[in-house]
């Protein structure tokens, strides 16, 4: 005995609303189609009854949602719309957010772009200001990191963070695409490094293993003086170097 077929339409242009589509023993198959006030506002692939294939969502008559189903749940790319416009696009997997999800303006130009893995972010989340980048910063598992870089208006890193090779947390601030600033954090404490023009080595502040305060400055990028305060008593220390090769002489 062969399948039953019966071609479904509960549309009625008088109210207005219904369905029209395709039954296959009493099961939904192929395109089916949605209106509301008689407009469309949805196609819909159906399988054995369940959503599989293309989707088309409409408001007030424009597209505002396509994508695919697999299984009655989301999958892959979708895009979304506002006016006509794209808007949205985001990527499932089983229904759930999985890969970019990102946002555009009405120009068309990219304003983020995140990423997830099993609906939680993972990956770089980045922020667009007329199409450049502007801010990026790294997620693992949902929680934020301190792994960052954020951008001027010619595109230059003006500010960074990183783990360094040791996995000591390091941010470098940046000027004329120089490095003006750099802080590490380590176990016995925050070391500040200060560069010059030239991007050598000017300043650096940081506690020794006793705990004791330590400046040292520098010129061109050598070693000129160090100043201690000792964390125990109430005195000061200081040394001088001479340039270049750095040789204590006080």
């Amino acid at each position: 005995m062969g399948d039953r077929i019966e071609h479904f339409n509960s549309y009625d242009k008088r109210v207005g609303s219904g369905k029209k589509g395709t039954l296959v023993n009493d099961k939904m198959e192929g395109v089916w189609e949605a209106y509301e006030d008689n407009v469309l506002v949805s196609k819909i692939t159906y399988k054995n009854g369940v959503k599989n294939g293309p989707c088309e969502r409409y408001s007030e008559g424009k597209l505002c949602a396509a994508g695919n189903y697999m299984n009655g749940e989301e999958e892959g790319l979708w895009t979304y719309y506002e006016n006509g416009i794209k808007s949205r696009t985001i990527s499932f997997k089983k229904g759930l957010f999985d890969g970019p999800n990102a946002a555009f303006n009405p120009d068309g130009k990219l304003r983020y772009i995140m990423h997830y893995q099993n609906n939680i972010l993972d990956g770089y989340c980045e922020d667009y200001q007329d199409g450049q980048l502007k801010h990026r910063r790294l997620y693992r598992n949902g929680e934020i990191t301190p792994i960052y870089e954020e951008y001027d208006e010619q595109g230059k890193v003006k500010e960074k963070g990183y783990f360094d090779a040791s996995g000591q947390e390091v941010h470098e601030y940046y000027q004329n695409n120089r490095i003006k600033e750099r802080t590490i954090r380590q176990p016995n404490g925050t070391v500040y490094e200060y560069y010059d023009e030239n991007g050598l080595l000017s300043r650096k502040g940081y506690q020794n293993e006793n705990g004791d305060d330590v400046i040292e400055n520098y010129q061109a990028g050598r070693l000129e003086s160090r100043r201690l305060q000792s964390a125990v008593i109430d005195r000061i220390l200081s040394e001088n170097y001479v340039s270049p090769i750095g040789k204590k002489v006080s």
